[in-house]
């Protein structure tokens, strides 16, 4: 079912947010850098799979599981960020500015 993979790809985002979160040390370039991931995932958790679920079926459902792609992928892309991040610059890496 559509649910189960969502939740699958939610668990396994969190779990490598919080893989980065420990390894990365200092607290502002971790903020900076994971909360637009657990934002979105939060999107998808909190309002957008709810609102899909209770869509049915149709171009409503799809329309919700089309939102839920978008941001769980841009979840995605932020991490994969983070971690090319903490591979190049290693993890003291730290905002300026």
């Amino acid at each position: 079912m559509k649910r189960d993979a969502i939740q699958n790809t939610i668990s396994a985002l969190r779990d490598s947010a919080k893989a980065l979160d420990q390894k990365i040390i200092d607290s502002k370039t971790k903020e900076y850098l994971l909360r637009p991931a657990l934002n979105a995932i939060s999107d998808v958790e909190i309002f957008l799979l709810p609102k899909a679920l209770a869509a049915g079926n149709g171009s409503h459902a799809d329309m919700w599981f089309k939102m839920i792609d978008f941001q769980l992928g841009q979840a995605e892309r932020q991490i994969q960020l983070t971690k090319e991040m903490v591979a190049n610059y290693g993890t003291s890496l730290q905002l300026i500015g």
